[in-house]
C-alpha cells in the first residue's frame, strides 16, 4: 500500500505544484508578452528549463534538484494523509488563491528546524523585495514626476 501512496503522492504533488507555479510565473510571462508568437514564448521557456535540467543532471550526477531534496527524508511508512497537502494545493489553485508550494508541499516532510529556516528566508526575501521596490519607486518618481507633470495631469481631469 505504501508504494501506491508514494506514486500517487508524487503524481498529485507534481501536478499541484506545476499547476500552481505555471499560473504564477508562466502565466504572467505569457500575458506580458501577448504580442509575441506563442511558439516563441514556449520555445524560450522550454529552452531555459531544458538547459537547467541538463546542467543539473550532469553537474550533480543525475540529481536535477541540485541536492536540495536530500535534506528531506521520506517517511517510512508513508501515511495516506500526506496526500492532503497536494490535494489542498490543487483545490486552492483551482479557486485562484495564491499559495506557497514550498510551504504546502515540502513542509509536510520537513522538521521544525527546516520550516523555521524556510520561514526566515521567505520573510527576509519579501522584506528585501519590499525595500528594493520602495527605493526604486522613490528614485523613479523623483526622476519622472515633476511639479509640471503633476499640474498637467490635474488639467486633464
Amino acid at each position: 500500500m505504501d508504494q501506491y501512496i508514494i506514486y500517487l503522492g508524487f503524481i498529485v504533488a507534481a501536478y499541484a505544484v506545476i499547476a500552481n507555479d505555471v499560473i504564477q510565473t508562466l502565466g504572467t510571462f505569457i500575458t506580458s508578452n501577448a504580442n509575441v508568437k506563442w511558439w516563441l514564448l514556449w520555445g524560450f521557456a522550454g529552452s531555459i528549463l531544458t538547459v537547467t535540467l541538463v546542467y543539473g543532471w550532469y553537474m550533480n550526477g543525475g540529481d536535477v534538484s541540485y541536492g536540495r531534496l536530500s535534506n528531506i527524508p521520506l517517511p517510512d511508512p508513508m501515511p495516506w494523509w500526506y496526500l492532503l497537502a497536494p490535494i489542498s494545493l490543487m483545490v486552492i489553485t483551482r479557486f485562484g488563491i495564491p499559495a506557497s508550494t514550498t510551504f504546502m508541499i515540502l513542509s509536510v516532510f520537513s522538521s521544525s528546524q527546516l520550516i523555521e529556516k524556510m520561514i526566515l528566508k521567505s520573510v527576509f526575501g519579501y522584506s528585501l523585495a519590499f525595500v528594493a521596490a520602495f527605493v526604486l519607486y522613490l528614485i523613479l518618481t523623483k526622476k519622472f514626476e515633476s511639479p509640471a507633470s503633476i499640474r498637467l495631469m490635474d488639467k486633464k481631469k
